[in-house]
């Protein structure tokens, strides 16, 4: 063989060897290729669609968080504003009560010294009563010892 020869042989070998390659093999290589590539292309898309439901979940878990926040918040707010009243409420009515206390106390003190003033007025007038008898017993006329005895009860009123 000529050595033109064996090369138009190995070229036309080649050439089939590949025309066979591409009939058997390159296109299932590229269908698996393809195949692969869609496969990726849905992993990332799913990947995506993922992401963007963990971002849609976080964003409603921040605003529930924040809403419970608030929440506490106002309550705080509102308990500490019942505390407040609460307290003014106890002080008022214990102001209140302090001065009923003392309004009965005084009028208790002016009971008492009003009896107090009664009986010296009583004791004074027995007393004098007391002193007229002795000084009528000294032979004073029944009109001088009227007399004394109505001035001792003025003095004493």
């Amino acid at each position: 063989m000529l050595p033109n020869a064996t090369l138009i042989i190995e070229i036309a070998s080649f050439l089939i060897l590949l025309f066979i390659m591409k009939r058997l093999l390159y296109k299932p290589l590229l269908d698996f290729l393809d195949k692969r590539a869609k496969s990726i292309e849905e992993s990332i898309k799913k990947a995506e669609e993922e992401r963007n439901a963990a971002n849609l979940e976080l964003g409603k878990a921040k605003k529930y968080l924040d809403e419970s926040k608030r929440e506490a918040l106002e309550f705080k707010h509102i308990a500490k504003k019942e505390a407040d009243e609460f307290k003014q409420e106890l002080l008022q009515e214990a102001r209140f009560e302090a001065e009923r206390i003392r309004e009965y106390a005084k009028e208790d003190i002016a009971k008492e010294i009003y009896k107090a003033r009664n009986e010296l007025k009583k004791e004074a007038v027995g007393l004098a009563i007391g002193i007229s008898e002795k000084l009528l017993a000294k032979n004073i006329d029944k009109a001088t010892a009227e007399r004394i005895a109505k001035d001792n009860v003025r003095e004493i009123k």
